[in-house]
This record gives C-alpha cells, sequence and structure tokens, in this order.
C-alpha cells in the first residue's frame, strides 16, 4: 500500500541579471534619458546650430542660479533621474570582492557623471533647455545615489527577497513593491517646505478641498475617488500578508499608522492640493485589502502563491 504525498509546486527560478544584462540595461535607459533630455518638450525637436567653440565657452560659463521653492520639483526629478543610470551602469561590472567592487564603484560614478555632463552639453544646442550647475549637482547626486543604492541591494535588498521568494511569498514582495511606490507618488514632487519661510506661505495659501475634479460632472468626480480607493487595495493586503498572525484589529491600526502620517506629509507638499475626501477613500482601500486577505485564511494559497510569483520579476522593478 502506497501512501499519497501532497505535491508542492516549486516556484519558477528568480530573475538573475548578468553584467551583460545590467549593460544593455544601462544603454537603454541611457537612450532614453537622451531622447528625453533633448527632444522630449512642448517645441519638441528644435535644434539650433552653433559652433562647437560656442557651446564650449557657453558650457564654462554655467553657474549655479539661485532658484525659488517652485523649481525644487525639477531639481528633485533630474535628481532622481540619474539613480537608475548610475545602478545600471554598475550592475554592468562584474562582481568581485573587496576593494575591486570600490574600484567599479568609482568607475561607474566617473562614467555616470561623464554621461550627464555630455547630455548638458548637448542641450546647449537644443534652446531653451536650461542647463546649470543646479541641475549637474541634481544629477550627480542621483548618480552617487544610485550606487549606493545598487550594493545596498546587492548586499542585504536582494538576499532577503530571494529568501521571501524561496519560501513561495512572492505575492509578499509584488505587494511591498507596490507599497513602497505607492508612498512615493503621494508624496510626489517631493517639494516638501523645508524652510520657515517655505512653511509660512504653505499654511497662509493652503487650501484644502472636499472632493477632486472640481468643475467636472459628479460621475467624473466620483470615479476619481474609487480610483484612489482601489490604489490602496494592495497596500492593505500587504499588511495583512506581513502581519498575518496579527488579529484583524491591530492589522487595522497598522494600516492607519501609515495612512494618517501620509496624509499629514502631504499637506507640507507645496504643489498638492489635499482632499479630505482621500484620507476616507485610501482608508477605505486599506480597509478593503486586509478584509480580502482576511476572508482567504484557512485556504490553501500555496498554488495562488506559486502562481503570482512567475510575476515578481515583471511587477516589482
Amino acid at each position: 500500500m502506497t501512501t499519497a504525498r501532497s505535491y508542492l509546486p516549486q516556484p519558477p527560478g528568480p530573475l538573475r541579471l548578468s553584467h551583460r544584462g545590467f549593460a544593455v540595461l544601462a544603454v537603454l535607459y541611457g537612450m532614453v534619458t537622451v531622447y528625453s533630455s533633448l527632444l522630449l518638450g512642448p517645441d519638441g525637436l528644435h535644434y539650433v546650430p552653433i559652433s562647437a567653440a560656442e557651446a564650449w565657452q557657453k558650457f564654462r560659463a554655467v553657474t549655479f542660479v539661485v532658484n525659488g521653492s517652485d523649481q525644487r520639483p525639477d531639481w528633485i526629478a533630474n535628481m532622481m533621474m540619474t539613480i537608475p543610470l548610475a545602478y545600471f551602469v554598475n550592475g554592468a561590472f562584474r562582481l568581485r570582492g573587496g576593494s575591486r567592487n570600490l574600484v567599479n564603484a568609482g568607475l561607474a560614478a566617473a562614467i555616470s557623471i561623464a554621461f550627464v555632463l555630455a547630455v548638458k552639453y548637448a542641450q546647449l544646442f537644443f534652446p531653451p533647455r536650461t542647463v546649470t550647475l543646479n541641475y549637474i549637482a541634481a544629477q550627480s547626486i542621483g548618480v552617487v545615489l544610485g550606487i549606493v543604492l545598487f550594493h545596498v541591494a546587492r548586499r542585504h535588498i536582494y538576499r532577503r527577497l530571494l529568501d521571501t521568494y524561496r519560501r513561495g511569498d512572492g505575492l509578499v514582495i509584488v505587494l511591498g513593491g507596490y507599497s513602497i511606490l505607492l508612498m512615493a507618488y503621494f508624496l510626489m514632487p517631493f517639494d516638501l517646505a523645508l524652510s520657515p519661510d517655505d512653511l509660512l506661505i504653505r499654511l497662509e495659501s493652503l487650501l484644502i478641498a472636499v472632493i477632486p475634479g472640481a468643475g467636472h460632472d459628479p460621475v467624473y468626480r466620483a470615479l476619481l475617488v474609487l480610483l484612489d480607493m482601489a490604489a490602496t487595495v494592495p497596500a492593505g493586503m500587504f499588511l495583512a500578508v506581513t502581519g498575518r498572525d496579527m488579529p484583524f484589529r491591530a492589522q487595522l491600526a497598522r494600516g492607519m499608522a501609515v495612512i494618517l502620517p501620509m496624509t499629514v506629509a502631504s499637506l507640507f507638499v507645496l504643489s498638492i492640493t489635499p482632499y479630505l475626501i482621500f484620507l476616507l477613500s485610501r482608508t477605505a482601500g486599506v480597509v478593503l485589502g486586509l478584509w480580502f486577505m482576511e476572508a482567504l485564511k484557512g485556504k490553501d494559497l500555496w498554488k495562488r502563491h506559486y502562481r503570482y510569483a512567475q510575476y515578481v520579476p515583471v511587477a516589482f522593478p
């Protein structure tokens, strides 16, 4: 007599990028950066021929410009733009131990900053593109952050994600990545009131509306609220799967501990109009996510986990 054995399906192998894969990504991302820096804009392609000597003189005359808080989103966008570039360039080098990785990081920084300077030089031929030391400094900071992120991810983050993936918790990775990006999206473009003057101006001009979509029909406005609520459902699911041993009330308290600070923080983002309804809709979305995962308790989710795991390489980036 044979004893039946339960079959536990194995997840597909995790995505592993070789140094050649990172090199391809670096080239592709560099092409996108060139396109967005030279061609993308309201005027499209606007090439003005000037001599190389004249362009070089203009490039050498580039200085810092005193900007107001209204320029901070553009500065932050420039900084964030080069983080993936430096990440991919650093990954294009073969991984080695010790001081060799430090050398690779230095080479990646040099290549990335040289690319930044080359693009800024090319922008002089495409007015009215703005070339200042402010933006060069912002993109250089992004390069440093990208290289640091690569090494932190390689030493710590990727190993933990891989362990989680091998346990069949691919859904946890997808929901976690989504939740982090969603919280960042709520605070975009990250132009927080940092100085006392910014804070005073924000408090004086702060207009808290009730429902978004002013001037549109009620159906459109209701759709905006429903979409905002749906956006936080996966965040509630993430809180549920990471606190699966906690009672429902404790999970709900965790959700409120995330939504409330994010809502308050959005009050200090200069270019965001806060809406009161979002506090309710986002809380409702988290509750729906928690309830959905609570309803699945006691069921065999292994197959579902492995089914979702195959989408991790596509969904997480």
